[in-house]
This record gives structure tokens, C-alpha cells and sequence, in this order.
């Protein structure tokens, strides 16, 4: 099956940075296997315009804070 770039993919994890780069492994509803991605790669599905400042990475995983449980 080829890849649809079209189709909306779901972050499953974050990998280590290769060339400067995050990269994650994405994965399709209509497949039944993981791609990996570099973030330079992929795109939100929707982006508001509080975060059009915020990058990727920001907006997925937060800005590195931690709430206190």
C-alpha cells in the first residue's frame, strides 16, 4: 500500500533527533504498521491560531513544564 500523505496519522512516539531533526513514529488508522518521520516531515491536522507561534514539538508535548501531582 503506498503512502498517503493525504491521510491523517497519529503520533505513537517521540524518537531521538537524527540530523538536527526530531523525529516521531506515526501511525494510520487503515494500516497496521508504524512509519517513522522527521518532523520536518509532517504537519498538525489543525492548528489554531493560539499556537501558530508554538512549534510542533511545543504543541504535542508541551513546553517542558511539569505540573506538580
Amino acid at each position: 500500500m503506498p503512502y498517503d500523505a493525504a491521510e491523517p496519522y497519529r503520533i505513537t512516539r517521540k524518537l531521538p533527533v537524527r540530523d538536527n531533526l526530531p523525529e516521531y513514529r506515526i501511525r494510520s488508522a487503515n494500516e497496521s504498521h508504524e512509519r517513522v518521520v522527521s518532523e520536518d516531515g509532517i504537519e498538525p491536522v489543525h492548528a489554531s491560531p493560539m499556537t501558530e507561534n508554538v512549534t510542533l514539538r511545543e504543541r504535542i508535548f508541551g513546553h517542558g513544564q511539569r505540573t506538580k501531582t
